[in-house]
Order: structure tokens, then sequence, then C-alpha cells
């Protein structure tokens, strides 16, 4: 056990490791092969759930589409058909991860060409072509809708009305003056707004440009009778103001009610699908076949799948059972091993450490007694760590006597300061007691030149005819009463300053 003592904890800590680390690579070399036979069977039982989920997300997919389209097919809305473009974005990336999922087995690999084969046909042949119509069937709405709002408003029969007042206004005029090439102009011109009205309105029930024709002719005509009228207001009592008037009236008319009329009925005609006409296309069932193929082969897919699941599963079981045994026995091993080398390097550890710690307990219990030093008996840290004590220690012990001098040394020299302190104090109280006594003559001389400042006050008031050199001298008694006063006052101050200090010095 000696070579335990002479070598440092790290290599002990690092042996005992090294030994269990040594025995359990064993065990893993061991076990490995083992495992890679479950790991090889658990990936092929893992990916056969893989092809399966996706075969799952396929059929997702087609229904999300196929419910998107529906949706789509009942309101018209373009968020209906979220679904439908989520379904078809996901089923392409699908389609081509379950036929790399597969790449090993032609039979699955067809049957995700057929799955794709399916869908693409049920796009064109029936989502698509629904989608379009009921695209159609909305367009149209909206087209309607958009007519009825032109059609309902009443700006031109406000302007038509305002064309007959001023139609009746010239008739009256040309009338007046027996202009009958007037008055035939006028009947002409109210014939062309009639069959343009009713060429307009008659477009507007069928939506037939045969209809239209009136309307036309009647607007080339009409040209003809406004250049024929404004030719005739030269001469005769109708202005070329009141002829402009009316060809604005019926150009206003045109642009604001007739042209936007036609024009909102022309749309219409773009749209003739209607939606009694999407319910034939979607009753012809087209949707519902291809839907039911796709269906059934991916069923077929996934209960091939699921066939190989069983047989997989069954290689995967055998393969753990061996596994698991062998790793049981294999791991029981390494820690009783484990477990003999911990507690023989433990040992080695714990033995130096106890019979330090004992020595430190017994210095710290006996009154910290420093003159007792810890025993050395190993090479590694821990005897380092007890030679480091005992310096340690050793200093301590040095620097405690230092500061034991050094402490006699400090009362000597306070027992000397105390001494010099009352000699300072005794002085401070004498000088005290002499200020205290010139306090007391300032305070007499004070009260006698107070006393002559009465006096003097009296003579002055008896006086009053004095000459100046007695002003003077008043004057100057004054000012040396005013001198004493603050002398005095100094000398109070000074009496009081030294109180203090006499205060200061004996605390």
């Amino acid at each position: 056990m000696n070579f335990l003592h002479n070598m440092k904890i790290g290599p002990k800590i690092s042996a005992g490791y090294g030994l269990i680390l040594a025995l359990m690579c064993i065990v893993s070399i061991a076990v490995y092969f083992s495992v890679s036979s479950i790991i090889d069977a658990s990936k092929w039982v893992n990916h056969t759930h893989l092809v399966i989920r996706n075969a799952e997300a396929v059929s997702a997919a087609m229904l999300d589409m196929e419910t998107g389209q529906r949706g789509f097919m009942i309101t018209g809305q373009d968020e209906y058909l979220e679904p439908y473009n989520d379904g078809k974005e996901r089923f392409a990336a699908l389609i081509e991860s379950g036929q790399k999922l597969t790449s090993d087995n032609p039979a699955q690999v067809a049957r995700w060409k057929e799955v794709d084969r399916l869908q693409a046909s049920w796009l064109t042949e029936v989502a698509e072509p629904e989608i379009s119509a009921r695209r159609e069937v909305t367009r149209g709405a909206e087209a309607v809708q958009h007519f009825k709002d032109i059609s309902s408003r009443t700006v031109g029969k406000d302007i038509f009305d305002g064309i007959r007042a001023t139609l009746a206004g010239l008739q009256s005029k040309f009338e007046s003056e027996n202009n009958a090439r007037g008055t035939e102009l006028i009947t002409l011109i109210t014939l062309d707004l009639v069959n343009m009205e009713t060429g307009q309105r008659g477009f507007l029930l069928t939506g037939q440009d045969v209809s239209l024709e009136p309307f036309v002719q009647g607007q080339a005509s009409l040209q003809g009778h406004i250049a024929d009228l404004e030719r005739l207001a030269s001469i005769s009592v109708v202005s070329n103001a009141e002829v402009q008037a009316l060809e604005s009236s019926v150009a206003a008319w045109i642009r604001e009610a007739a042209q936007p009329e036609i024009d909102a009925r022309r749309e219409m005609n773009l749209y003739p699908m209607t939606i009694e006409g999407v319910t034939t296309l979607m009753r012809e069932g087209k949707g519902k076949f291809y839907m039911d193929k796709l269906r059934g082969v991916v069923k077929e897919l996934v209960e091939a799948e699921e066939t190989l699941i069983a047989v997989r599963a069954e290689q995967q079981q055998n393969a753990s059972l061996f596994a698991k045994s062998f790793s049981i026995f294999g791991t029981l091993t390494a820690i009783a091993l484990g477990v003999v080398i911990a507690l023989f390097v433990i040992r080695g550890i714990t033995q130096p450490v106890r019979a330090s710690n004992a020595i430190l307990r017994d210095i710290s219990e006996g009154n910290g007694d420093l003159t007792k030093r810890v025993e050395v008996r190993s090479r590694d840290e821990i005897g380092e760590m007890g030679e480091y004590f005992n310096a340690f220690i050793a200093k301590l012990q040095t620097i405690i006597i230092e500061a034991v001098g050094s402490a006699n040394q400090l009362a000597t020299a306070a027992a000397q300061m105390k001494q010099v302190s009352l000699s300072s104090s005794e002085n401070m109280s004498k000088q005290n007691s002499e200020t205290a006594m010139v306090a007391a003559a300032i305070n007499q001389m004070t009260a006698a030149v107070e006393e002559v400042a009465r006096n003097t006050a009296s003579a002055t008031d008896a006086a009053n005819d004095a000459d100046v050199e007695a002003s003077e001298g008043n004057k100057l008694v004054n000012e040396t009463l005013l001198a004493l006063r603050a002398l005095a006052a100094d000398m109070t101050n000074s009496a009081e300053t030294l109180d203090k200090l006499k205060s200061h010095s004996v605390n």
C-alpha cells in the first residue's frame, strides 16, 4: 500500500476511473454488435411507419383539396380554396417522398405513380373545370348586381325629362312664328330620341346587339337633325345657345345614362354560366369516381406496408431479447468490478485525510495550542497540505508573539498620554479662572464709564450754551464708552471660549 501513499490524488482517481472505463469499453464493444442488429430492424420498422404516415398524409391532402373545392363551389369565395391550394402543394411533395421511401420496392413505387396520375386526372377533369365554372358564376352575379345598380338610377330619366322640356320650349317658339320647318325638326329630333331610348331599353332586356340598331340609327339621325336646327336658328327666333344646350343635354344622357347601362348589360353577356349549370356539372360523378379509385390505391399501399411491419417487428423482437440479456450480464459484471476498484481507491485517499483531520481536531479543541503540528505521512496533495498548514501555524505563532509585544508598548504610551492630559486640564482650569477675573474687572470698568456718561449727559443738558470744546469732549466721551462696551463684549466671548476649551480638555 506504500505506493498509494506516494501517488498524487489525481493519478489515483484517474487510475480507478481508467480501470472502470476499460471494463465498460469491453462491455460496450460486446453489446455494440448486438445493438447493431436491433438498430437495423428498428430502422426498417420505422421506415415502414414513415411510409404509412406518408400515405395517410396523401389521403389527408386529397381530403383537404376535395373539401376546399366543395366549399368554394358552395360559396364562391376564394377563402374556401385555401385547403385546396395547401393540399395541392403538400400532395406533390408527399408523392415524391413516398417514391423515395419505397424506391427498393417496385410494386409500391408503381402504386405511388398511380395515385399521382389519378390526382392529376381529378384536377384536370373535375376540380379545375368546376372551379372555373363557379368563378364564372360569381363574376356573372357581380355583373348582374352591377347592372341592377346602374339601371336603378334616375339620372337618365332626369336628363330625358329636361330634354323634353327643352324641345317643348323650342317647338313653342317655332309655332309662334309659324315656322313649319322648325316644328318639323323638333318632331324629327323627338322621334330620334324615342328610337334611341327604345333601342337602348330593348338591348337592356334582351342583351342582343340587334336590339341596339334603333339606338345607333337614331343617334346618327339625331346628329343630322341637330345640324339642320343650328342652321335654321340663324334665321329664326331660336338662338344657337338653345340648340347647343339641347345638344349638350343629349350628350349627357348618352354619357351618364344610356352608355353605362349598355356597357353593364354587355358585361352580363360575358358570363353565361349559371349556378344550375355548375350543379349539373357536379352531378356527372367524375369527382367521386377518381376519389374512390385514389383511396383504393392508397389503401393497397398501406396494407402492403402493414404486412412488412409484422415481419420486421418479429426480427426486431428477437434481436432485442439477445441484446437485453447480454447487456444485463455485462453491466452487472462491470458494476461489481467497478465497486471493488472504487473501494480500493477511496481507501487510499480517505485514510490520510482522516489522519490529518484527527490532528486538526486536536489543535482546534486544545485551547488554540499553536505548538502542535500535523504529522505528514504521504507525498500526495494531502501531505503537501499538511506541510503548508504547519508552516502557516509557525508564521501565525510568530505574528501573535510580535503582536503581544506591540500591545505592551501601546499600553505604556497610553499611560503617559493620560498623565499629559491631566496636566493640560489643570493648566486650562487656572487660565479659565484668571480669565473670569479679567471679565469681572472689565464689567466694573464698564459700569463706571456708563456712570460718567450719564453725568456728562446731565452736564450737557444744564450747559446748553457751552462752547464747542465741551461738545467735542462729550463726543469723545461717547466714543470711548462705545469702545469700552465692545471691549467688554470681546472679553465676555473670550471667557466663554476658555470655558468651552476647558470642558473639552477635561473630557
